[in-house]
């Protein structure tokens, strides 16, 4: 795979994700959170790293944007699938957890979420700023 490739599927899958988790956990959180707060803060802990790439990625995007060659490791990519794989699990884990009564407190659904965002999300932070970062130096952004 190229890092072309791979930023793109990156940045498409992480953004999506982010948006699909939103709106989920938005939706189904609303029959099962009593307090208004809470779900506020559930759906806030969500907003910071996505604002965040986000960012990087608009940032990338545009007619300017030149196609890299070279291809990514394969154990860069191996790390970015498990990654992602590990945070929708994560991420899935806690809302099933919650909606099933593991999680019994509703005050504690934001710090769940908030321990798998920031978990995965710094090793991602990590992926994007080696993907997109890296290759805007050399291009002299």
């Amino acid at each position: 795979m190229t890092i072309s490739a791979l930023r793109s599927f990156l940045a498409i899958t992480v953004v999506t994700l982010h948006i699909v988790f939103l709106l989920g956990a938005a939706i189904l959180l609303r029959s099962h959170v009593t307090n208004f707060a809470t779900y506020v803060s559930t759906m806030a802990v969500f907003m910071p790293v996505f604002g965040a790439y986000v960012g990087i990625v608009v940032q990338d995007i545009g007619p300017e944007r030149t196609r890299s060659r070279k291809a990514a490791s394969a154990t860069f990519v191996y790390i970015v699938f498990a990654l992602l794989l590990a945070y929708c699990i994560g991420i899935f884990l806690v809302l099933v957890g919650f909606v099933s009564g593991f999680i019994e407190n509703e005050e504690s659904l934001p710090a769940a979420i908030a321990a798998v965002e920031t978990a995965f999300g710094a090793f991602l932070t990590t992926c994007f700023f080696k993907l997109f970062k890296d290759e805007n130096a050399a291009r002299g952004r």
